[in-house]
């Protein structure tokens, strides 16, 4: 495979120039009872044992104290059937991201380790994860990175075998656990891709995602296509008016009753 990275078995282009200044992330605030749904996500040809993501947030140093789950795919399979959640806690100081495939007995399991904690300084972040786990153990990829660089993972196999992940017609809660624990805190330009795989520790693939000299965000198109040169199935950007639109390939996404969404005060381009 080509040393940049694997999209869906394609090789990634060489890496776009990240611009300078060129380009300014907006941001949302979500209030600790706003959360978005999408109750059968189009994820066609997402079958591979693929996913990587990659998005900006800021929260208030309390605000990560028994922090529910940033987003999750499939909450009515209880996490044990092509599941996926990412959980960010200060108190317990590790990200845990679960996939799973009930039919296969599968599971694998990235606990950030406790040498990394969160940063507790109310500032902007950037994690970005990519998974590959239709492989067999020792060929399974789980890495994290925050603000560019690597994470130490722990990470835990139910089986040796390889497995795929289907997201296809399953439900996605953003920024909620899927039953109405909600974050509170800032996001910007949320890019999720299951089916595509996207190997971060390469720094031309990361320019695609973080600014190389100033650390801040890069355009990733209007639909998210600039990262991997196709769109993904969820990328929400820009303000609170038009932040909740998908603009990815995945289908529309609802508020909760009564969710609304402010501008931020901040952004990760400040």
């Amino acid at each position: 495979m080509d040393a940049i990275g694997i999209i869906a078995g394609a090789a990634l282009s060489d890496a776009r120039d990240g611009g300078g200044g060129a380009y300014t992330a907006s941001a949302v605030s979500f209030n600790g009872s706003t959360f978005l749904s999408n109750q059968s996500l189009t994820a066609l040809g997402d079958a591979s044992g693929y996913c990587s993501f990659v998005y900006w947030f800021k929260f208030a140093p309390e605000a990560y104290e028994a922090s529910p789950p940033f987003w999750v795919v499939d909450p009515n399979g209880n996490y044990t059937s092509n599941s996926f959640l990412v959980h960010i806690d200060e108190t317990r100081a590790f990200i845990n991201n679960q996939f799973c495939n009930s039919a296969d007995s599968i599971c694998i399991e990235g606990d950030w380790d406790t040498a990394h904690d969160i940063p507790n300084d109310n500032g902007w972040h950037q994690l970005a994860v990519s998974v590959k786990i239709n492989e067999l153990q020792g060929s399974k990829v789980f890495s994290i990175y925050l603000d560019g660089v690597a994470l130490g993972v722990t990470v835990t196999h139910r089986s040796t075998g390889p497995t795929t992940l289907t997201f296809n017609n399953t439900p996605f809660y953003a920024f909620s656990d899927g039953y109405g624990q909600c974050i509170a805190g800032d996001i910007a330009d949320f890019w999720f891709a299951p089916g595509q795989f996207v190997d971060w520790s390469n720094p031309a693939n990361m320019a695609k995602v973080r600014d190389v000299l100033t650390g801040k965000p890069v355009d990733l198109g209007a639909n998210g296509e600039l990262v991997t040169g196709t769109a993904p199935a969820i990328f929400f950007s820009g303000n609170a008016a038009g932040f909740a639109s998908n603009k990815g390939t995945g289908g529309a996404f609802a508020f909760n009753e009564g969710g609304a969404l402010t501008n931020a005060a901040t952004s990760p381009s400040d």
